[in-house]
């Protein structure tokens, strides 16, 4: 499970207490102790990684979508718990840019644009210009998908914004 819900966020090293989430476990680290020992993952400052090569074993044999799929909500549900905190959500920035592309390539528009507001202001205050660009981009492209005119008119406010801010 844990393998899995590693492979769910490729590339982004997650906490424990993310993974535990995802993967529907608790006491998630005898698990990855283990698995680092077996040298599947990689532990880096309190996060985990999967090995180079295991990534991509695992996603020719197996299925990702019920991975993919609690992530999602789970990323979301903690975005909104810690909106107020821009430095936590500068801190999983990049877990949260992936589910946000996850949710987009799922036609999962809702989460596509709740996550769009909710990092709007840690990508801003840590500068994270080319991620701003992305996270919008995608907010802009469910919002017009799925006909959401005020997300659209915020999506493209917030574009001039980013393109004042960097004086295009």
């Amino acid at each position: 499970r844990a393998l899995l819900a590693l492979t769910a966020l490729h590339g982004v090293p997650p906490t424990p207490h993310h993974l535990s989430n995802i993967a529907d476990t608790t006491d998630i680290e005898p698990s990855l102790l283990t698995l680092v020992r077996q040298g599947l993952i990689v532990s880096d400052d309190s996060r985990y990684r999967l090995a180079d090569g295991v990534s991509d074993r695992l996603r020719r044999t197996s299925d990702l979508q019920p991975w993919l799929n609690p992530a999602i909500p789970y990323f979301t549900r903690w975005a909104e718990r810690h909106r107020r905190m821009a430095n936590k959500l500068i801190e999983e920035a990049e877990a949260l840019e992936r589910v946000q592309q996850y949710a987009a390539e799922m036609r999962r528009w809702g989460e596509v644009l709740r996550l769009a507001r909710l990092l709007d202001s840690a990508l801003v205050l840590g500068a994270r210009w080319g991620s701003w660009a992305i996270v919008l981009e995608r907010c802009l492209a469910a919002a017009k998908t799925t006909g959401d005119r005020g997300s659209e008119a915020w999506a493209l406010h917030q574009l001039g914004t980013r393109a004042l801010c960097l004086g295009e």
